[in-house]
C-alpha cells in the first residue's frame, strides 16, 4: 500500500534492515543513521467529496456510543485532506554530493528519474481509483491500521471497463515502484499492498500508549460502516485475503508503510469462507481521477495539512 503517508520513524528500523549488510562499523552506523525522507504519491485528498465521505465515517466511528469502538480515540484519526497511495518510500540528500564518485541520490535526481518515464506514463493517461474495499493491518491484539483501497484483482462481473482501469492503475504503479527499486532509490524488499491509510495506532497520542491498537470487529459490528458497505462479492483472492491478517510481518507493513510499496504478485481466484469474508468489506468510497504522480516530503504539512509536494510530473501531458 497508500492515508497518511509514511512516517519517518516507522520507517526508519525496517528501511535500514534491508540496505545492503556493512563492511565497517563506521559504514554500519551510517546506515543506522539514514531515514527516508520522501515518498512517491497519487494524491487523493484534494477531492472534497472523498473528504467529505472519509470524515462522515470517522466521525461516526469516534461518537458511536451505544457500541463503542475499543482502543478507538481522535489522536490516531487521519486527516482526510492527507489521503493517498503511497508507491514507495525513499532517502533523499539535500543536496548533490561534491565527491564526484558517488554522485547520491538527491530531489532533483529523483525527480529526473520521475521525469525520464513520463512519456511511457503519458501514455497510458489519467488513473481512476475506485476505494471500495476496507480492511485492517491486524494482530492478535487487535488492529493498528484502517485502510480504503481499490481492487488488484479481479471482481466477479466486472465490467470492460472497470478491467480497464484496474490493469492501468496496477501497471502504472507498477512501473513507477519497479523503476525507483531498479534504481536503487526503493531498498524496501516487501510488496506493494496499494492502501489509504484513514486511522493509524503510529499517531496516538500521547505517544507512550501508541502500542495500544483498535478493535477492528467492534469497526465490523459499527453503525457507522452500514451507511458506506455494499452487497460482497463472491470472490476474491488469497493474496487479498492474507493481506488482512498477521502473516509474515503485516504488523511491520502497518506500523511502516501505511500502506505499501513491488506488486503482490496474482492469487487464483477462490470463493471465500463466511469467516474470511468479513475482514474485507466492500465499501463505495467512490471513484478519483488521478492526473499526477507527486514526490512528497514525509511528516510535512502543507496549509492545509496536505503532504508538501516538491515535485511532481502529468499523467496526461508533457
Amino acid at each position: 500500500m497508500s492515508s497518511t503517508g509514511p512516517k519517518r520513524g516507522a520507517y526508519r528500523k525496517h528501511f535500514t534492515r534491508n540496505r545492503r549488510e556493512p563492511q565497517s562499523q563506521s559504514q554500519d552506523a551510517k546506515a543506522v543513521s539514514v531515514r527516508p525522507t520522501h515518498f512517491l504519491s497519487l494524491p487523493l485528498g484534494q477531492y472534497p467529496s472523498l473528504r467529505t465521505k472519509v470524515k462522515t465515517f470517522q466521525d461516526e466511528l469516534v461518537n458511536t456510543s451505544s457500541n463503542a469502538i475499543a482502543g478507538l480515540d481522535p489522536s490516531i484519526i487521519i486527516n482526510p485532506r492527507r489521503l493517498h497511495l503511497t508507491l514507495g518510500v525513499m532517502a533523499l540528500q539535500a543536496e548533490q554530493s561534491t565527491s564526484g564518485s558517488d554522485p547520491g541520490k538527491t530531489v532533483q535526481t529523483a525527480l529526473e528519474l520521475l521525469r525520464s518515464i513520463q512519456p511511457r506514463l503519458v501514455n497510458e493517461g489519467a488513473l481512476q481509483v475506485p476505494l471500495q474495499r476496507l480492511g485492517a493491518f491486524e494482530s492478535k491484539k487487535g488492529a493498528r491500521v484502517l485502510w480504503v483501497s481499490p481492487d488488484e484483482e479481479a471482481r466477479q462481473g466486472e465490467s470492460l471497463e472497470d478491467r480497464t482501469h484496474r490493469e492501468r492503475l496496477m501497471r502504472v504503479c507498477n512501473l513507477v515502484h519497479r523503476t525507483f527499486k531498479d534504481a536503487g532509490y526503493i531498498t524496501d524488499t516487501r510488496p506493494l499492498k496499494l492502501h489509504c491509510t484513514i486511522v493509524n495506532t503510529s499517531h496516538r497520542k500521547p505517544s507512550s500508549k501508541r502500542h495500544l491498537s483498535f478493535s477492528f470487529d467492534d469497526i465490523l459490528r459499527s453503525p457507522a460502516l452500514t451507511n458506506i458497505r455494499i452487497a460482497p462479492s463472491l470472490t476474491t483472492s488469497t493474496t487479498d485475503v492474507e493481506s488482512t491478517l498477521l502473516k509474515g510481518g503485516a504488523i511491520r507493513e502497518a506500523e511502516a508503510v501505511e500502506e505499501q510499496e513491488g506488486m503482490v504478485l496474482a492469487a487464483p481466484t477462490r470463493v471465500l469462507s463466511s469467516k474470511e469474508a468479513e475482514r474485507i468489506v466492500d465499501v463505495d468510497m467512490g471513484t478519483y481521477s488521478v492526473s499526477e504522480i507527486q514526490l512528497c516530503v514525509m511528516g510535512s504539512h502543507g496549509p492545509e495539512d496536505e503532504y508538501v509536494s516538491v515535485g511532481a510530473v502529468s499523467l496526461t501531458e508533457i
